[in-house]
């Protein structure tokens, strides 16, 4: 059948996660799910994650989340239905979409028309619009609007344009339909959406589907061009009259879902309804034994009468409600009395002989060792672990971490993090520490480290220590403050103010670049000051010097060349005597990685001819004095 049109793409955060609306909640989430359209597996779809929120089904894959994650919209159900494990098959949930509403074919108000008609061009904007060959143009009530800019079009152009198209042998057929799709007013920011969209294109609340719509939705054919679907084997879907998707479950979870599925249609067929004004919900039933008040003229008085009249029905309903009241309290305290000897019971329970007591203990010992030792939960556990630390990334990398400097200490996240939460399903510090130490499996831009014995989470780009060095021995170089000695000095509080890390932090890095011998520090009495390591960078860079000289001796003794021979040697020199060992100076950065050719003891003299030949290289060599 193709692909269908109920598929949509979704957008997803930092921690690939799916973006929610702004009145959508999450309900469950489950892992290890496959997708099939029809009958047939869905290709690359196998492997991922299936949110339930309180509007979508949403489905992200856990290879491949940014290209082959998709949505359904709960709105598009029409039911559901679950499927058992059997044999090596997965239990699975079938889902049938609403049935495709009847074409236009089949509606005689409906049926397309087909007329003659002509294009003629706006003067104001040059529009091209379509105008009927049949329209009274001398009619001035009758002349077609431009449908852009809404100005009417002049007679002589309308007559112009009709008799050019008359003269013509073939005039335009265009089919026209009766019905034509109508935008969408959204009833929380009255924005008008297009006949396709099901929720608003500014807020994202749920809109209404008029007659119209729903007629025209399934011509329209509308696919999403961002979403591809390829089957393993036909779909089988032609042959159905309704469409139909099945979600599979490898690794179990699927009837809690089912359930929580259920639920959440009902639920939003209830606050359909609720929108649509088909609910009363103060509604109160009347006992249909009470005679009915007899009709009177005074239903129809005013004045003081009627203010008498209102406040007699004031008073009666207020005794109505009392009554009920009193009733239910009656009704609280027979279960109080049903409650009181339940407390009794287990008071019994409580204070029972050893032997019955002796009977409990084990039984709870083995429903919490089941408890612990049950892999669905095991399971359940680390997929939440997982959600939370995606949440932890959006949370981070959603400018809380840069406000940090980019490291921030495990304390100060747990603290963080459940204030964000706002006192709801507080996780626990051993919960955040599980949670982070997923950071690299589920690839995510940050990483857990521990810095000096003090747990830090921190961006992927300064997973390396190195770095970090780097960058305050370059702030100390560039901002530190200069001592009677020259030397240059930083404190902690200013490293902390620039880099923006905690006290904390900052102190720890500073440590990690004092044992990596890279700072030195010096205890005063106003604090410590962190000094550049000069002997640590003047080896570094007599390291980088001693690697300068041994390219360039490589390079001497590669080739037949012999180096310069200083005027202070005395003696015959062997041409594989290196240049730097008969150079009287200690800067490296002075010489140039040039050799020259061997010089010969005489020069013969020659011709001009032969002058002309000589080698370029003993041409410039000519007048030098050795």
């Amino acid at each position: 059948m193709g692909q269908l049109s109920y598929w949509h793409s979704v957008e997803l955060s930092a921690g690939d996660r799916p973006t929610l609306r702004e009145t959508e909640i999450d309900i469950l989430v489950e892992d290890s799910v496959g997708l099939y359209q029809g009958k047939s597996k869905i290709l690359k779809r196998q492997n991922g994650r299936l949110y339930l929120t309180s509007q979508r089904l949403i489905y992200i894959d856990n290879v491949l989340p940014r290209e082959l994650s998709l949505s359904l919209e709960l709105s598009d159900f029409k039911k559901i239905d679950y499927t058992s494990k059997f044999l090596k098959s997965s239990p699975k949930i079938t889902i049938f979409f609403k049935s495709i509403k009847p074409s236009l074919d089949n509606n005689p108000r409906n049926k397309p028309s087909t007329t003659r008609t002509t294009t003629w061009i706006c003067p104001i904007c040059t529009f091209s619009n379509d105008v009927n060959l049949t329209t009274n143009y001398s009619n001035p009530q009758s002349l077609p609007a431009c449908q852009t800019c809404g100005v009417k079009a002049d007679s002589e152009l309308i007559k112009s344009v009709i008799e050019t198209a008359k003269s013509m042998k073939g005039p335009t057929f265009t089919t026209t339909s009766q019905t034509k799709p109508k935008q969408i007013e959204c009833s929380a920011c009255t924005f008008l959406n297009h006949a396709s969209m099901r929720n608003c294109e500014i807020c994202g609340s749920s809109l209404p589907m008029n007659a119209v719509n729903e007629l025209t939705s399934d011509v329209q054919d509308i696919f999403d061009d961002r979403i591809k679907i390829e089957t393993e084997v036909d779909d089988g879907l032609s042959d159905v009259r309704t469409p139909f998707i099945k979600i599979s479950f490898h690794k179990g979870g699927d009837e809690t879902f089912f359930e929580r599925l259920q639920q959440t249609m009902e639920k939003l067929k209830w606050d359909t309804l609720v929108k649509r004004g088909n609910v009363n919900i103060n509604g109160r039933q009347q006992n249909d034994n009470s005679p009915s008040p007899p009709l009177s003229n005074s239903s129809m008085s005013v004045g003081l009468n009627k203010l008498a009249q209102m406040s007699a029905d004031q008073t009666r309903q207020n005794e109505e409600i009392i009554n009920s009241s009193l009733d239910d309290l009656q009704t609280l305290l027979a279960k109080a009395h049903e409650i009181q000897s339940l407390i009794e019971s287990f008071k019994r329970l409580q204070t029972g002989d050893s032997t019955s007591q002796a009977k409990i203990v084990p039984t709870i010992n083995q429903v919490t060792q089941e408890v612990l030792t049950d892999p669905s939960k095991e399971r359940q556990k680390r997929l939440y672990l997982q959600e939370i630390s995606r949440q932890i990334s959006e949370f981070l990398t959603n400018g809380t971490l840069d406000k940090e400097g980019g490291i921030i200490t495990l304390m100060d996240l747990y603290a963080l993090y459940n204030r964000g939460r706002v006192g709801f399903n507080l996780i626990s510090p051993e919960q955040l520490y599980e949670a982070c130490t997923y950071f690299s499996f589920l690839k995510l831009p940050l990483t857990l480290k521990k810095i000096n014995k003090v747990l830090v989470v921190q961006d992927a780009k300064f997973q390396d220590t190195t770095q970090l060095v780097e960058e305050v021995q370059r702030f100390i170089e560039v901002y530190g403050q200069l001592d009677k000695f020259a030397f240059k000095f930083v404190q902690i509080l200013k490293v902390s103010e620039f880099f923006n890390w905690s006290l904390s932090i900052a102190e720890e890095i500073l440590k990690v670049c004092v044992d990596t011998g890279a700072v030195c520090v010096d205890q005063q009495v106003t604090g410590k000051n962190y000094y550049l390591n000069e002997f640590m960078i003047e080896e570094a860079q007599q390291l980088k010097t001693s690697d300068v000289i041994e390219i360039v001796e490589e390079t001497q003794n590669d080739g037949n060349e012999a180096p310069l021979i200083p005027e202070s040697v005395e003696g015959p020199v062997d041409q594989e005597t290196p240049l730097i060992g008969l150079m009287k100076t200690n800067a490296p950065s002075t010489l140039l990685p040039t050799t020259f050719p061997e010089v010969p003891s005489a020069i013969p003299s020659a011709p001009d001819a032969e002058a002309k030949q000589k080698p370029g290289a003993l041409m410039e060599l000519e007048g030098l004095q050795f």
